[in-house]
């Protein structure tokens, strides 16, 4: 088992399973009113899984990862997604300001979560067709990107806290869409 896994310690199961293959349809095929995240050169794959699994969770329709992003599919982010990866339509090496011109042709708001926006996650209105783009964990979104985007979401911070891992903070967001999408 040792010889099989990429973990000291394996859990004794070890899966082999073909690799999704979705492409840009896949992303806006599921509903009229499509929730997409889409990350932006995260660099570590648990933070990665760890949004596949909230995403999915949540009832995110897709998934964008845009070049230099870690991959979704390694090992470890495939653990930190618990499946996931595999329910989900999730569209790999994208260039990130064509999929937002994208987006946008198809009547969709093009949110960033980005620590010194301007709105409030809860002031947002996340029942329209949305974009989330959340970013690198050190640089947050790339700046091109965070110009592209209709709106900088903020989650707001107390104490001397000045921002959250942005796995967690991409699952607080992502919540607070499916809360406000099911008429809370």
């Amino acid at each position: 088992m040792k010889s099989l896994a990429d973990t000291v310690s394996p859990q004794g199961v070890v899966v082999i399973a073909r690799r999704p293959r979705a492409g840009n349809g896949d992303l806006w095929s599921a509903t009229e009113t499509p929730l997409v995240l889409v990350l932006d050169r995260l660099q570590d794959p648990g933070n990665v899984g760890t949004l596949l699994r909230s995403a999915e969770g949540a009832g995110v329709t897709a998934v964008a990862v845009l070049e230099g992003t870690a991959d979704p599919f390694s090992p470890k982010a495939l653990r930190s997604s618990m499946g996931s990866a595999f329910r989900l339509p999730v569209v790999t090496e994208l260039n990130g300001r064509e999929f937002l011109e994208q987006a946008r042709t198809r009547g969709c708001a093009v949110l960033a979560a980005d620590g010194g926006g301007a709105v409030s996650f809860r002031r947002t209105d996340w029942t329209r067709p949305t974009v989330l783009v959340v970013g690198n964990e050190g640089r947050g979104v790339a700046q091109d990107l965070l110009e592209a985007c209709d709106q900088r979401v903020a989650i707001p911070m107390r104490g001397s806290v000045e921002s959250l891992n942005v796995a967690t903070a991409g699952a607080v967001l992502l919540f607070e869409a499916a809360r406000q999408r099911e008429g809370g």
